[in-house]
């Protein structure tokens, strides 16, 4: 395995920042999507059980 030089190894760490990044927003905007889907589904339920009452 040959040394890397520390300008691939700067690279790579701005490399892999940039998909954490990346995943983190992502997670963060699929955990407030999911918070508004379940928002939903709970006031549908709600609206449900209201209508049997």
């Amino acid at each position: 395995m040959k040394e890397e030089t520390p300008e691939v190894q700067y690279n790579l760490a701005l490399i892999i920042i940039t998909i954490k990044n990346y995943l983190n927003r992502s997670a963060l905007s699929n955990q407030r999507w999911l918070l508004v889907a379940c928002k939903r589904t709970s006031n549908r339920q709600r609206v449900k059980s209201d209508r049997i009452a």
